[in-house]
């Protein structure tokens, strides 16, 4: 039951992001689908992919949903092939030629095939015609498909990253968060460590840590510590999420495999108290 509410909310926002995308393309010229750099990198697909399947965070967040690593991979195919056919079924329903819908003159298989090696190439901002794509245009769809496949399978990865109890299984909502001011990366690394495998009052010295802030040199490698004071809706358990990032320069980064989840006992005062 639970996974046919997953692939239902993927259905509307499937027919969503198609019909959105046949909007604009059809009202404001603008096809996001057909959005590409240097004729590989299908960015216009990635997006309406990731867009068409985006009701499955809704749905598994309101449902608990958390779908395996087999069914990302074969519902974001799915998804991904069913909004690209989508799309080219709207245009060929709204495209007119001189005044005649396109879908009197042909049938829909021949609109595809024409679309894709009829089209014409263009390159850099003066839109320079490079002429008809031919078989080509069949290869640019193979990578546009793929681009729908990874923007789909890019929810599913992030539904997967959802931290969850551990108790009930439902995810967790977070309810406040705490970063830590700009600190050198060795000290940083110490006191997340001790957030890791320390105690109780641990945790709290390690999410209420420095407790004044510091100024670090401009380009001195940085660190800083994020904890998030989360709660199942659920069975009411009580979580901290730790994370680690550091910087050689302006952005910061997660450290892999720092995020660490650290249940909170029952009724805690220690810990929530910080936040």
């Amino acid at each position: 039951m639970k996974r046919f509410v997953l692939e239902l909310a993927m259905i509307i926002t499937c027919i969503a992001a198609a019909a959105g995308n046949a909007a604009l393309a059809h009202y404001a010229g603008f096809n996001l689908f057909g959005l590409t750099l240097w004729f590989v990198i299908p960015v216009g697909a990635l997006i309406v992919g990731a867009i068409a399947a985006s009701g499955a965070i809704v749905a598994a967040r309101l449902f608990d949903i958390r779908p395996t690593l087999w069914q990302g991979i074969v519902s974001a195919t799915i998804v991904g092939a069913a909004t690209m056919l989508l799309i080219y079924f709207l245009e060929y329903n709204m495209l007119e030629v001189r005044g005649t819908k396109i879908r009197t003159l042909v049938d829909f298989w021949t609109y595809v095939d024409l679309s894709l090696t009829k089209s014409h190439m263009r390159m850099g901002r003066s839109r320079q015609d490079l002429g008809e794509a031919g078989d080509l245009g069949y290869l640019l769809a193979l990578l546009k498909l793929g681009g729908f496949v990874l923007g789909a399978f890019f929810v599913f990865a992030m539904i997967r990253g959802m931290a969850a109890c551990p108790r009930c299984g439902a995810y967790l909502k977070t309810v406040r968060t705490r970063k830590s001011s700009d600190l050198p990366i060795d000290e940083a690394a110490a006191v997340h460590e001790q957030f890791i495998s320390g105690d109780v009052p641990a945790i709290r010295q390690a999410v209420t840590w420095p407790p004044e802030p510091r100024a670090l040199e401009k380009k001195q490698p940085k660190a800083r510590l994020i904890y998030k004071l989360c709660r199942c809706p659920r069975c009411a358990l009580s979580a901290v999420i730790g994370t680690l990032e550091v910087s050689g320069g302006r952005e910061f980064k997660e450290v892999k495999d720092s995020k660490t989840m650290r249940p909170l006992p029952d009724n805690d005062t220690v810990v929530t108290t910080a936040f």
